[in-house]
């Protein structure tokens, strides 16, 4: 949310899929794994519903290694602008906020949403719940502002290019 006020207020125009906890797959469903699919499809269709689109999923990580951390950003195969965005907000982020951060952009293998977006789309995982330094830093404020701000950063040379 709080990138997303940054977006707008940087004049441009956004559209959240989601934006708490509540999916928007098609109410009448009555199984978990039919809403799962709607969601995923509805998602899909907002992703490419304009070739002028930039699809950004931001995201936590876990894993069962405690000391894993760091952001990571997965990108579409399907439009090689994907990486050209991943790898402008995996520097950023590096650069403004994690300096010890060696990960690097990886291509999706096996994400739905991003082995389907016709649009440049990426996933950013800003951090691993799983590590517990790493939890409390994703849950203080003044981090996440610097965690959207330097996303924002990441994009803003993505469109410069």
């Amino acid at each position: 949310l709080k990138f997303n006020d940054i977006l707008k207020l940087n004049g441009y125009d956004t559209v959240l899929t989601r934006n708490d906890k509540n999916d928007i797959a098609d109410k009448s469903l009555d199984t978990i794994a039919k809403r799962k699919k709607s969601d995923m499809y509805k998602r899909l269709d907002i992703y490419n519903s304009s070739l002028k689109n930039v699809a950004i999923s931001i995201h936590q990580n876990i894993f069962p290694a405690k000391s894993c951390s760091g952001t990571q950003v997965f990108y579409s195969k399907q439009n090689p602008l994907s990486k050209v965005l991943a790898d402008n907000i995996t520097t950023s982020v590096v650069s403004n906020l994690q300096n010890d951060n060696e990960r690097i952009s990886k291509e999706s293998n096996g994400i739905f949403l991003l082995d389907n977006a016709k649009v440049p789309a990426i996933i950013v995982e800003c951090g691993f719940l799983s590590n517990p330094s790493e939890a409390q830093l994703l849950k203080d404020a003044s981090y996440q502002d610097k965690m959207a701000f330097s996303i924002f950063c990441g994009i803003l040379k993505y469109m410069s290019q």
